[in-house]
């Protein structure tokens, strides 16, 4: 039952988005996707870390928070035993071990090694990097 709903929502995601922002027109698959949108218009943060006060739009903003509280790094890297907080983080280490530099220049195709820092708090890539497409 919880396999086949999650399968009819994303199902529902090729089929075209129904839900539509009455403010700005962006269009949505899901009410529940609308609802979350909202918030960046009307300021709304429900959620709120107990230990600084700090507030959030999203649920994964408060919870990605509330690692930066704890000394935890569960996610540790089989090749070098370093440990992170975030499995991102930790994937992004990865590829010094592989290699893999998964961005490259869009006008001249120079693939640097991005730093973890950057990739691991969500940044977008700066203006004229894209995401290499492996051939």
């Amino acid at each position: 039952m919880f396999q086949e709903h999650h399968l009819s929502q994303h199902i529902k995601t090729h089929e075209g988005k129904q839900w539509e922002c009455d403010v700005c027109c962006k269009l949505f698959t899901t009410k529940y996707f609308l609802k979350k949108h909202k918030r960046l218009h009307t300021g709304e943060m429900p959620y709120a870390c107990g230990t600084c006060g700090k507030t959030f739009t999203f649920q994964q903003s408060y919870h990605k928070h509330l690692l930066y509280h704890s000394d935890e790094k569960p996610h540790v890297c089989q090749q070098c035993e370093r440990a992170f907080k975030e499995l991102s983080t930790l994937h992004n280490h990865q590829r010094i071990h592989t290699g893999e530099k998964p961005f490259a220049c869009e006008t001249c195709g120079t693939v640097p090694l991005l730093c973890a820092s950057h990739m691991s708090h969500g940044t977008s890539l700066p203006t004229g990097w894209a995401e290499r497409t492996v051939m």
